[in-house]
């Protein structure tokens, strides 16, 4: 189960956060964080950590903080991009899954959007060119 112990780490993070608790909040995910840091393995999206710890860090008014936190879950967003690039799939991966798409859109606040996502978002808007 240590698989997914991260993401639920991350979900409880921000449960904790929507009820208030954004200290707590952050300790979560910053602990889901650093398992994801120190090579602990997930099936499941590790987007949710990320944007966990950032909204966590945006609540107590740590803006770099919540940068980092973005620019920590960049990386295996592309990660998993990746393994779909031969699928039909990678657009709806970074624009229908929320946490993704959150991720995303805080990264395009911070100017950390990678190119290999910005392909993947080009391609999509040339496509539906006439």
């Amino acid at each position: 189960m240590l698989d997914v112990l991260p993401v639920a780490l991350g979900l409880w993070a921000d449960a904790e956060r929507r009820c208030g608790n954004g200290v707590q909040a952050r300790a979560l995910a910053s602990e889901a964080a650093a398992l994801f840091d120190d090579g602990s393995p997930s099936l499941l999206n590790e987007a949710t950590v990320f944007l966990a710890l950032h909204d966590a860090c945006i609540d107590l008014g740590d803006a770099e903080g919540a940068r980092q936190a973005i620019a920590r879950g960049v990386p295996r967003l592309v990660t998993r991009l990746q393994g779909l690039s031969t699928t039909p799939y990678a657009l709806a991966f970074l624009t229908q899954l929320a946490p993704n798409a959150g991720l995303l859109a805080a990264a395009e606040a911070y100017g950390l959007v990678p190119d290999e996502v910005t392909q993947v978002l080009a391609g999509a808007v040339s496509s539906r060119a006439p």
